[in-house]
């Protein structure tokens, strides 16, 4: 059986369990260059190249529902509306009408599709291009600019597809251009074009890092690195960092935040988006590791470093605050003229008005002041009167659970549910969290990742150490197997059984179970809730005994 202690350890290196080194390399950013056609490209002589390797064919599809669907309706509307031309012939025009409408939509989505596919053959240090207009050679050092960027589609709250939207900037000798390719996969699948975009983004490093050490300017459309400083932003606007006081640089919410010695909040956020960020994220990552910013001490009074937060809708605090208001003077006028009439009932429910307005702007003050934040070293959470910090380290147990929402069989958002329980020597509190999204929220499953991350490491050195490890309140992870300790519908305990290593063929995690399979049976042996205390850090620790079988998360 493999060294746990060594498979987590290699687990954490490639799935970012540590917070140092964060990065979302899929997030590039587009380069400045305009749209403008560049004649040098256009006139490489082929013949000189090598002989290209690989096609992509990137682009709409032709079956797309924008094409079919309204070919379907012009056709229906066409055929139908002649059967109505002597009976009723208003009707017969209007279905003319919507009908020329569907075909004329049809023929411009049609052109639309048709222009968004393009084929793309890859060489050795080359690529080409063909659209309508015909095949145009470019070369890698042609290309100073790359933007990757995904958009996850969801279906009723699951994943679905992943768009791939490549930009590249190429200039040539007297001209720029800027070349777009878009590519829809199902969810999991890669980005087709990452043969490409990996080889010109590794050169893009090196030449930068070449251009550093000779003290050249690096540049980009919103930022620049020159002179041991990072200058942001427009001229004369633009804003300076002293490369010596950089602290962090990582990727929360889409934005590069920046942090300077000291500092608990980034001094800057810049959108992932932009012109070549990932490049200077890159670039910046790579200083700090060069020159050894040694992370800071986890005293008492501090956290660290500020990641994300995350707080109620202004939309809902503001609706709870006007309607406080309004009901606060909507009980006030009808006690008032309760009093001046001598209304016994106006006055009454002017008072219960008046009440209830209190309390809805009190629940909207609570509202306002609500957040949770995720810090360096721990999470902070604050309601109207409660504030409650606790450490990474002191977390005993984490639980994560999703519930999707229908509402008449549409799917309305996901709830998730973070619990974190301290341990016994812990001065901390407990930590409830609750939020509703749309889809997901990369960043708290982030944060999931890291927690469990932490409590496995204990659990492997428990383990290591020959004592059983319990997972969740009906599995123990021993040296011989998995011990599954089943209740009953009324709580009562069953006769244990246990799964030998050996006998474990495969798993998966569908519907929040977790459902794992034998070599001797055809159902799944054990179904475990996802929501269960420590479930996630558990299954970190069969991953470092059972990689060939689990896989990752």
């Amino acid at each position: 059986m493999p060294n746990p202690v060594e498979m987590l350890a290699a687990m954490a290196h490639s799935h970012t369990f540590a917070i140092t080194g964060r990065s979302e390399s899929q997030l590039r950013s587009a380069d400045s260059a305009g749209p403008v056609h560049d004649k040098s490209a256009v006139d490489t002589d082929d013949a000189s190249l090598p002989q290209a390797s690989e096609r992509i064919r990137t682009g709409a599809r032709l079956c797309s529902l924008w094409l079919i669907v309204p070919l379907v309706l012009a056709t229906a509307l066409l055929a139908g509306a002649p059967a109505f031309w002597s009976a009723a012939r208003p009707l017969a025009i209007a279905l003319l009408a919507a009908g020329v409408a569907c075909l004329l939509f049809a023929a411009a989505s049609g052109y639309w599709i048709r222009s968004t596919r393009k084929l793309i053959v890859l060489g050795e240090d080359h690529f080409q291009v063909g659209n309508r207009s015909g095949m145009r050679t470019f070369r890698d050092e042609q290309v100073v600019g790359i933007a990757v960027r995904e958009k996850h589609h969801y279906v009723m709250g699951e994943p679905n597809t992943i768009t791939y939207t490549t930009t590249l900037g190429v200039r040539g000798n007297w001209e720029s251009d800027r070349l777009s390719f878009r590519c829809t996969v199902r969810a999991g699948d890669p980005n087709p074009l990452s043969p490409l975009t990996s080889r010109i983004q590794s050169r893009l490093i090196h030449q930068s890092e070449s251009a550093m050490r000779a003290r050249q300017p690096v540049e980009a459309e919103r930022w620049a690195l020159q002179r041991g400083e990072l200058l942001m932003g427009k001229r004369p606007h633009e804003s300076r960092i002293l490369l010596d006081e950089l602290a962090a640089a990582e990727v929360f919410d889409g934005k590069l935040c920046l942090w300077t010695r000291g500092e608990v909040v980034p001094s800057h956020r810049i959108g992932v988006d932009g012109d070549n960020v990932w490049l200077l994220e890159q670039l910046l990552k790579r200083h700090l590791s060069r020159n050894g910013v040694a992370p800071r001490e986890q005293d008492a009074e501090t956290l660290g470093r500020l990641f994300f937060q995350r707080t109620m809708s202004r939309s809902l605090v503001a609706t709870c605050l006007l309607i406080g208001f309004a009901a606060i003077v909507g009980g006030f006028l009808a006690m008032h003229w309760g009093v001046f009439h001598k209304a016994g009932f106006s006055l009454a429910l002017g008072g219960v008005i008046g009440l209830c307005g209190m309390l809805t702007g009190v629940a909207g003050v609570a509202f306002h002041t609500a957040s949770f934040r995720c810090y360096e070293h721990g999470v902070c959470q604050r309601r109207l009167f409660v504030l409650r910090t606790l450490r990474y380290r002191d977390v005993e147990s984490l639980s994560f659970s999703t519930l999707q929402q229908f509402v008449n069989s549409v799917y309305s958002g996901t709830v998730l549910k973070l619990e974190l329980t301290p341990s016994a020597r812990s001065p901390g509190k407990k930590i409830h969290f609750r939020i509703t999204v749309r889809d997901t929220d990369a960043e708290l499953e982030w944060l999931r990742d890291h927690i469990a991350a932490i409590i496995a490491t204990r659990m492997v050195a428990d383990f290591a150490a020959g004592k059983g490890v319990r997972w969740t309140p009906q599995l123990r992870i021993q040296s011989s197997g998995i011990l599954h300790q089943p209740r009953s519908l009324l709580g009562h305990p069953k006769h244990p059984t246990l799964v030998p290593f050996t006998s474990v063929t495969c798993c998966d995690i569908e519907e929040g179970q977790f459902r794992l399979w034998t070599n001797s049976q055809e159902r799944a042996v054990l179904c475990v809730d996802a929501a269960e205390p420590n479930f996630y850090a558990g299954f970190r620790l069969l991953q470092a005994l059972l990689p060939d079988k689990l896989g990752y998360l």
